[in-house]
């Protein structure tokens, strides 16, 4: 079994939704990150300590129909069915898209999205897991180097950090999650190639 089909396995108890993207959707995706890459940067929006983020502002019709598909599937429409703030019945719609472009010892820090939900798309791995597990040995475990990870609180009441053991078998997957999940991206440090995500955020149109 390998580290994606590991981590579908308890996606469902932290109330993110796993998904790999159609073939056709991820050649789009691909397709849309590196002509962003030419477009004007969108780091001045963005939390990230990255140089490179840019904004997808052409969204294919296709593309957007499955990630509000995505929407409504458990546990993620637990997240946002019973939301209070409308007077009436709205449609969610993909309000903003962009690609990180991620280099060597860059990291997004603990942060929450202003939005419904959220979701992340991994593009390009471009490192082997198990030789950043060994650049920073971890006592306790297998460390946080190059991961991906979720903070939540534990039934005891302290945080506590989920780290998901990102490597080439997410390229062309998504995780969706609350908007309001906790979640960073640690920096990675045994390649010299990009890293290369797509982010999403989805609000409702009114």
């Amino acid at each position: 079994m390998n580290n994606w089909e590991q981590t579908k396995k308890f996606t469902d108890k932290l109330q993110i939704g796993s998904f790999e993207l159609p073939k056709d959707q991820f050649e789009w995706i691909k397709a849309a990150s590196h002509e962003a890459k030419r477009q004007e940067l969108f780091n001045n929006d963005v939390v990230g300590h990255l140089k490179e983020e840019y904004y997808i502002d052409k969204i294919s019709e296709s593309f957007a129909q499955y990630i509000l598909k995505c929407c409504g599937t458990s546990p993620l429409y637990d997240a946002w069915k019973n939301i209070g703030v409308l007077s009436k019945n709205a449609p969610l719609y993909i309000h903003s898209l962009w690609c990180n472009f991620q280099k060597k010892y860059e990291f997004n820090p603990p942060h929450v999205h202003s939005s419904v939900l959220s979701f992340v798309i991994f593009v390009q791995i471009p490192y082997d897991l198990k030789e950043e597990e060994k650049y920073f040995p971890d006592v306790f475990g297998k460390g946080q180097a190059s991961k991906f990870g979720l903070i939540n609180p534990t039934p005891q009441g302290p945080l506590a950090a989920h780290a998901l053991a990102v490597d080439k078998t997410f390229e062309g997957k998504m995780l969706m999650f609350d908007a309001s999940q906790m979640h960073y991206v640690s920096p990675f440090y045994t390649s010299n190639d990009y890293r290369i995500t797509v982010s999403g955020n989805i609000l409702f149109k009114i």
